[in-house]
């Protein structure tokens, strides 16, 4: 994870993560705060319809889990456990709005090096790359091993990362990237495009071994246009 070391508990928290611009705007991520409870409140209630179905059954009905008066017990609950080194709850912020949240939790520590990740963004911007761009500052850079190709020349490219990680990496063909897309997905993880030249994968926790997965990207170069495949070999280990 691209986190600046700031704490030996948990490295770069409470550091800010980004931005990153996507078609919908410019996505940065920061940890939770106490102000941001009207909004919060205000889009889960307005938003019921869009989230409930992805969200754990309660006890407690929507609307009161979702009340402003919920949220100071809620945010103390999230930044307890991020100091403890055990969790990281961030806010989204759109062009420097709160329209979301995403949080790291059950950080282990040692070999296992494991969490688990979840989201939720405002149904007023979904479609236009806010989530996936969250995601991705959250992604662990990967260089990824392998000759350029020219353009209508089929490449390879090797990255390494652990399992349950996320790897963001690029695209390496000489020249300019006009478009891509994803040709063959992976069977042991996902990916996720994240503009034409950059692409997050996250492997499925608890695999260790290798994945393929290719993308379709055509552009132009030195030496010419053309579409070529890249195939991407994952080690996971």
């Amino acid at each position: 994870m691209s986190f600046l070391r700031s704490s030996s508990v948990h490295p770069g928290w409470p550091k800010p993560i980004g931005p990153l611009r996507v078609p919908a705007g410019l996505v940065r991520l920061r940890p939770v705060r106490l102000r941001d409870g009207s909004q919060w409140s205000r889009l889960r209630l307005t938003d019921r319809e869009h989230l409930e179905p992805w969200e754990p059954v309660a006890e407690v009905n929507w609307e009161v889990r979702h009340a402003l008066s919920s949220w100071p017990s809620i945010c103390s609950g999230l930044r307890a456990e991020a100091r403890r080194g055990r969790m990281l709850p961030y806010a989204i912020e759109l062009d420097g709005e709160f329209c979301g949240q995403l949080t790291i939790g059950n950080v282990t520590h040692g070999a296992l090096r494991s969490a688990w990740i979840g989201y939720w963004v405002a149904k007023a911007v979904t479609g236009g790359g806010v989530a996936t761009a969250a995601l991705a500052q959250n992604a662990q850079q990967c260089p990824m091993s392998g000759s350029p190709s020219d353009w209508g020349v089929n490449s390879f490219g090797y990255i390494t990362l652990n399992p349950g990680g996320s790897c963001l990496f690029s695209l390496s063909v000489r020249g300019e990237i006009l478009n891509s897309n994803v040709s063959q997905r992976p069977s042991h993880g996902r990916l996720q495009r994240i503009d034409r030249a950059s692409y997050v994968y996250t492997s499925r926790a608890g695999y260790s071994g290798s994945d393929t997965f290719s993308v379709r990207a055509t552009g132009k170069g030195p030496n010419g246009s053309g579409t070529s495949i890249i195939t991407i070999n994952a080690t996971l280990q």
